[in-house]
């Protein structure tokens, strides 16, 4: 049976989950309403409020996390923000163009790649985010709301798009 563990979760709104890679007790979660950034650090016991410095009622989309506990989270209209303890964050938004972020995606042998996925089409870094790239081409843009990486290939890139299907 499923139980509600929302100890200290202020906002019941849960739009993304991320588990830690190096610790399954740390979890965090995204949410939407009245927006914010939450952290459990026993497997959503308990949870906390955390990055004082990101914008107030910011509407968290996704989240993805390095095997180095980077975390990077993407909030609707505002970009993407990364912290390496999710308490100070700072905003990675050079050169991404479309700020209707739905999907954050790290290349698992090269974290320093990342994909995010836009209402506008999908955007690359190839320096953890100090710098985004248009990938698609306009006029017709994905609307993309997930993204995977083939793992064992890495430069295989699939996106999951409004009436688009798998591309």
């Amino acid at each position: 049976a499923w139980e509600e563990i929302n100890n200290g979760l202020a906002n019941p709104m849960v739009k993304v989950l991320a588990m830690d890679p190096n610790n399954s007790e740390t979890i965090y979660a995204g949410c939407i309403g009245d927006g914010g950034l939450f952290k459990s650090c026993d497997a959503g016991e308990s949870w906390s409020k955390i990055g004082e410095n990101l914008p107030i009622n910011l509407q968290i989309t996704a989240i993805a996390i390095t095997k180095d506990s980077h975390i990077y989270i993407a909030g609707w209209q505002q970009g993407i923000f990364e912290s390496e303890n999710g308490e100070k964050w700072e905003k990675k938004n050079n050169g991404l163009e479309s700020l209707l972020i739905r999907a954050i995606a790290i290349n698992p042998l090269h974290p320093e790649i990342l994909y995010a996925g836009t209402q506008d089409g999908v955007f690359g870094s190839v320096n953890g985010g100090k710098r985004w790239k248009r990938l698609t081409n306009p006029p017709n843009q994905p609307k993309v709301w997930t993204i995977a990486i083939d793992p064992s290939a890495t430069n295989i890139v699939y996106l999951g798009a409004w009436l688009s299907g798998v591309m």
